[in-house]
């Protein structure tokens, strides 16, 4: 009886195949289910939100120094505005001296840019 040679070899190319397939698409950023298990996207939705949920925001702090204005995180430093003080509303440098406290990114950059405009 004649043994099969070429069928193991073919086995293996087919799950490198599907391995490097699973790969790709993972780098893709496509969840690849195995067979038998149930998935949907409200799942991954909620797992989401509860990620997001768990960080809790970061609090930085618009401040001027002398006449620089700092955007602080905490008690360090994080940048430097490219405007001084003397350059804005008397209004605006009060607030900077107490301190503008913001968590949200799009709030510390539409600050930014009212103080650099």
């Amino acid at each position: 009886m004649k043994e099969k040679k070429g069928k193991p070899f073919v086995k293996l190319v087919l799950y490198a195949c599907i391995l490097i397939a699973v790969t790709m698409l993972t780098f893709m950023g496509i969840k690849v289910i195995p067979h038998g298990v149930s998935y949907t996207v409200k799942e991954e939705q909620t797992s989401i939100k509860a990620q997001a949920q768990e960080k809790e925001p970061i609090v930085y702090t618009v401040k001027s120094v002398g006449n620089r204005i700092c955007v602080f995180v905490g008690s360090r430093v994080l940048y430097e505005l490219n405007v001084r003080t003397e350059d804005i509303s008397e209004y605006d440098r009060q607030r900077l001296r107490n301190g503008i406290v913001i968590t949200d990114e799009f709030e510390l950059y539409t600050m930014k840019e009212h103080l650099e405009s």
